[in-house]
């Protein structure tokens, strides 16, 4: 109630989210500063949590009086052992959990990591929900989502000291210029002038990061076609809640323990897989050394189930395809010892793939990108429903590519605009389907899922360019100019008697090809088994 005076020195739960992180690295289109951005935000909360906690509590003090390393434990000593001040219970999914000795601590504590972050990043911003801890973990996690939810749907936009009319502006950040550095350009050296945002993010990215990520465009010096994957976890939320009501997870010590459990799982698995998609595409690229790709890959978020990374066009779909693929063979809960149940606790994802020239915004490609996330989410639930299991969602992947800037504003209504003609007929069989091994999906048509439409990309790819990209632009002028292209495409042999141009779905046409004709100048069939020495049939194809 208003006006009630509280009790600083009960024990409190508390929950942290930092705002604005997806805006801050990408902001600007300059791969140094988002490489910058990228290594401040990497494992920005836990250390100014340190930083902070050491400043309140000093450093000469007992180190047992406070745990912040909760990965090293599986056992919560707050509830046992009086003396400790304050112990991180987990941190994922954006989200960090923090139990303190007493309310007068964790606004002490709050108070020195919001400096930090202003200090450190100068524009993200930190949302704090506070509760007072009860015996039910349960009750007092739910309280402090709902009250973290309504801080995040109040909070302004994170916005400092602006321009005065005597000051420059920066382009990218609307800062004023406040602050200068040395860079090497033609050669020489020159000064130029920056915001105090951008000093920070210089000063956490080096020249030799800076190549690897111009690695991955396809010739230097010319725009070449990028891709930013965008990844999230499917139903974790939820998943999560029952599988601790299941482990009868309503007191603190059972609750932490099992929370923990489930943290280090869905790390473990989201970096590993990542890991092992690196390294696959690694040993492609040394079993192909004729094929002119650039196999350079770089990581930008991380948190959790949530990850977003850069790459080469030409490598986006068969990488993200191999993620998800390995995704589903991991699990979100599984104690040591214990045999892993596939089953019950298996993981699923979703995907979206932005594909853009060098030279358009990567804030606005990572929009797009996590739009095209959300759409395949969406798919995902719908089938999951029809099929009457709510509680596991399949994987599923959605792309697009970033020719205009009004995909940006409203990927939805760009699409309708663009994909969907007069006669209602659709362009777009996406998003795909990429369903655990053994599964099947009922009233689904193959062709919504991935694997079919590597099929149809080979189909495709095996066509003179000339007659595909024919084919790709009569699909949408409409039927009678498509038919007609395809019935001179199977006239000379190069496409098959009768092939099945329109899907009929609900009563409504679907372009089958065409999915796979727009992005088959950059799909290079990682997947499929073919001699070492093969080149590809024009570099430009993998471009």
């Amino acid at each position: 109630m208003q006006g009630e005076k509280i009790d600083l020195s009960k024990p409190v739960l508390a929950i942290y989210d930092i705002r604005g992180i997806q805006n801050y690295i990408f902001r600007t289109n300059r791969v140094k500063e988002i490489i910058g951005a990228s290594n401040i935000v990497q494992d920005l909360f836990e250390t100014i949590l340190k930083e902070s906690v050491d400043s309140v509590l000093k450093k000469e003090s007992d180190p047992e009086r406070y745990r912040i390393n909760w990965k090293q434990y599986t056992e919560c000593r707050f509830e046992k052992e009086e003396t400790v001040q304050m112990e991180v219970i987990y941190a994922g999914g954006g989200n960090t959990l923090i139990l303190y000795r007493t309310r007068a601590l964790c606004r002490a504590i709050n108070r020195k990591l919001s400096r930090l972050i202003l200090e450190k990043t100068y524009s993200l911003g930190l949302a704090v929900a506070v509760t007072e801890k009860t015996k039910d973990y349960m009750q007092d996690y739910h309280k402090l989502q709902r009250q973290l939810s309504n801080i995040k749907r109040k909070m302004a936009p994170s916005n400092l000291t602006g321009n005065f009319p005597v000051t420059r502006q920066e382009d990218s950040t609307g800062y004023p210029l406040s602050a200068s550095y040395w860079e090497t350009y033609g050669g020489r050296e020159r000064k130029c002038s920056v915001s105090r945002e951008v000093l920070y993010k210089l000063c956490y990215s080096t020249e030799e990061e800076k190549k690897k990520f111009d690695d991955m465009v396809t010739e230097k010096g010319r725009d070449s076609m990028l891709a930013v994957v965008h990844i999230d976890g499917n139903n974790l939320g939820n998943r999560i809640g029952n599988l601790m009501k299941e482990k009868g997870a309503e007191g603190y010590e059972e609750a932490i323990r099992c929370s923990r459990t489930i943290s280090n799982c869905i790390s473990r698995a989201f970096e590993g897989v990542y890991e092992r998609m690196i390294e696959w595409a690694e040993q492609w690229a040394k079993k192909h050394p004729k094929r002119p790709i650039r196999s350079s890959i770089r990581k930008i978020v991380s948190a959790g189930d949530d990850m977003t990374f850069v790459c080469n066009a030409s490598l986006a779909l068969d990488m993200t395809a191999y993620f998800l693929k390995e995704i589903a063979k991991e699990v979100l809960y599984q104690e040591e010892g214990t045999k892993v149940n596939q089953e019950i606790y298996g993981l699923s994802a979703c995907a979206g793939i932005a594909y853009f020239q060098s030279h358009f915004p990567f804030a606005d490609a990572y929009r797009v990108a996590e739009a095209c996330c959300s759409n395949a989410k969406k798919r995902m639930k719908a089938l999951a429903v029809k099929n009457e299991n709510t509680a596991f969602v399949e994987s599923g992947l959605d792309f697009q590519i970033c020719d205009a800037v009004s995909v940006v504003e409203d990927l939805e209504k760009y699409r309708k605009k663009h994909y969907e003609l007069a006669d209602g007929t659709s362009l777009l069989l996406r998003p795909y389907i990429i369903p655990r091994v053994g599964h099947t999906i009922k009233e689904l048509p193959e062709e919504y899922e991935f694997d079919s439409f590597v099929k149809l990309q080979r189909e495709m790819n095996s066509l003179p360019k000339n007659g595909a990209k024919r084919l790709r632009n009569a699909y949408a002028s409409g039927e009678y100019e498509t038919v007609l292209v395809a019935k001179q495409l199977e006239s000379r042999g190069v496409l098959f008697q009768n092939t099945l141009i329109y899907l009929e779905q609900n009563g409504k046409k679907i372009a089958r090809y065409f999915d796979a004709l727009e992005t088959m100048e950059f799909f290079i069939d990682m997947g499929r088994e073919e001699d070492e020495n093969e080149t590809m049939d024009g570099a430009a194809t993998a471009q």
